[in-house]
Order: structure tokens, then C-alpha cells, then sequence
């Protein structure tokens, strides 16, 4: 049905039994189809390179913290000086990937970004720890009784 009406508008025969299209004046030449219009696909455009870089960014912070709650535990277990225990957990926290949760968490115990003001709550700071990471594990609930 479409098609008889471009040959009318295109061709004005209502017939289509008229002469050619040449004969007429009308152009044959064909329209660009959907084909040959450049498309950017969203992977090529980097649409989804946010969604991507979300994905491993929380992998990182998880992946730091979950680190830090190891050191702070293996920290625990040391019998030595506050000073000899404090150093050691400071070396090894230096190396973890710093992201803006973990540093909270961490100056709120008196870390200045390489070593702790003072002793920290090994307790306290390993329970500050755990909660972001118990949040993230909590699974919601879906739907049922």
C-alpha cells in the first residue's frame, strides 16, 4: 500500500501504468537506507564504560577494605609493643588501595595517611571496618512471607 502511494506522489500516476520514471523527470537514484547511515554503537561511544568502571571501582574499595580488615586482624594477634604492632599495621595499611571510605574510617582512628597518630582500637577499628563491607553483603529481600 505504501508503495502505490510514492508512485503517485513520486510518480503522479495513479494508474501506475504511465511511462517510466526517466521519462517523467523523476530521479531513480535510491534512498539511503537504514544500512548506510553511520551508527555509533554504544560500545564504541563508551556508553557503558561508567557502568564498567563503577563495577571495578566497587571492587576496589571492597577489595582495599576487605584487606584492611585482614591486617587489622592479623594485627590483634601481635603480643608485642604498641609501637612495634602500630608500625607494622601502618606499613602494611600504606600499600592498600586508598579510597575516600577506607580513609575515613582510618582518620577516625588517628591515621594522618602514613602512620597513626597514636595507637589505635585495633577492636574498634576492625568493627568500623566490617560495616561497610556487612552492608554490602546484606541481601534484600525479594518479595515472599
Amino acid at each position: 500500500m505504501l508503495g502505490d502511494i510514492t508512485n503517485v506522489v513520486a510518480l503522479r500516476d495513479i494508474t501506475n501504468a504511465g511511462g517510466s520514471a526517466a521519462k517523467l523527470g523523476v530521479s531513480t537514484k535510491a534512498c539511503r537506507g537504514f544500512d548506510s547511515v553511520p551508527t555509533i554503537s554504544y560500545r564504541h561511544a563508551g556508553h557503558d564504560l561508567p557502568l564498567f568502571s563503577d563495577v571495578q571501582a566497587k571492587r576496589a574499595r571492597r577489595c582495599a577494605l576487605e584487606e584492611a580488615i585482614a591486617t587489622v586482624q592479623d594485627s590483634l594477634l601481635s603480643t608485642g609493643l604498641d609501637s612495634e604492632w602500630t608500625s607494622v599495621l601502618a606499613e602494611r595499611l600504606v600499600f592498600l588501595d586508598s579510597n575516600s571510605e577506607l580513609n575515613v574510617i582510618l582518620r577516625v582512628h588517628g591515621w594522618n595517611g602514613t602512620q597513626f597518630c597514636g595507637p589505635p582500637d585495633r577492636e574498634q577499628l576492625l568493627l568500623d571496618l566490617r560495616k561497610p563491607v556487612a552492608h554490602w553483603r546484606a541481601r534484600p529481600r525479594r518479595g515472599g512471607a
